[in-house]
């Protein structure tokens, strides 16, 4: 089972008709919406030379430092596990200015997909996990923390093997000003997913440990079918958020998997989880 937390945009926003809209000015056919978030829209759309490109859209109303932060942080990247983005423009519609992006599209689904048709076999997990610690290292690298991976942000390219991560959406840089108060109790994240350090907004311990708790869940959920912290979406989030223990089902059949090392990777306190990329992906081969 797995928790998927997809927002919506506001319904005073028909991102659809500027889809359409921009699409014609660009030259472009719209094709159909694939990802909907809290603030903003992913369509499919066929360029001028036939290829497929992934057009999104943000809420007019929500263009801000974070979005900024957004982009800024996939401009960065270059990175095959990362989408690229191929342009970044403005456009005016009834009044309103809304900002998109022409990213590469991925065509082989989402990690969500793939799940819905059960569980990994070992020769998979262990080439997926290998790729999605091989992204974080890359993120880390940059002195960014992805603090959203979940397998609604986890795609596949086309012959459905090559792991690509998107949604930059609440990324942190740490090198730059937190954008999220301290006084407030959590920071964003998806609750399932998030690690007790985000969810308590503890900004002095998010790092690529973060991003490491988060990718033991998706991993827990690829290879044993199962979450570490319950079996609702709620019961994981006030176990994760509480600093709780996994649950006996969890610990049970991580004893008798092939894959110890994702225990030590949702432990619920960061210094308990791997310091060194490199020790982690030591673990996950051994």
């Amino acid at each position: 089972m797995y928790y998927s937390m997809g927002g919506k945009v506001s319904s005073a926003e028909n991102l659809s008709e500027i889809a359409s809209y921009i699409s014609s000015k660009i030259g472009f056919t719209l094709d159909k919406e694939i990802g909907k978030g809290g603030f903003k829209q992913t369509f499919k759309v066929i360029t001028k030379d036939g290829s497929f490109g992934a057009l999104k859209i943000y809420n007019s109303s929500v263009i801000s430092e974070r979005t900024e932060r957004e982009i800024s942080s996939m401009n960065r990247c270059a990175h095959d596990g990362i989408a690229k983005i191929n342009t970044i423009d403005k456009i005016a519609f009834n009044s309103n200015e809304y900002l998109y992006l022409i990213e590469e599209y991925i065509g082989g689904g989402t990690l969500t997909n793939r799940l819905a048709q059960g569980i990994m076999n070992s020769t998979e997990l262990i080439c997926f996990g290998n790729q999605m610690i091989d992204i974080i290292e890359y993120i880390s690298g940059l002195g960014l923390v992805h603090r959203d991976i979940k397998p609604d942000n986890i795609l596949f390219r086309d012959e459905g093997t090559r792991v690509v991560i998107t949604d930059f959406g609440i990324v942190r840089g740490l090198s730059e000003i937190s954008l999220t108060p301290t006084f407030l109790p959590s920071a964003p994240g998806t609750h399932g997913y998030a690690a007790p350090e985000q969810e308590n907004n503890m900004k002095p311990h998010e790092n690529w440990r973060t991003d490491q708790f988060s990718c033991g869940i998706v991993l827990s959920l690829c290879g044993l079918g199962i979450h570490p912290f319950g079996s609702s979406q709620l019961e994981a989030y006030k176990a994760i958020s509480s600093f709780g223990d996994t649950t006996s089902v969890f610990k049970e059949s991580i004893i008798s998997s092939d894959y110890s090392a994702i225990q030590k990777m949702v432990e619920v306190w960061p210094v308990n989880r791997f310091r060194l990329i490199k020790d982690l992906r030591l673990a996950w081969n051994s």
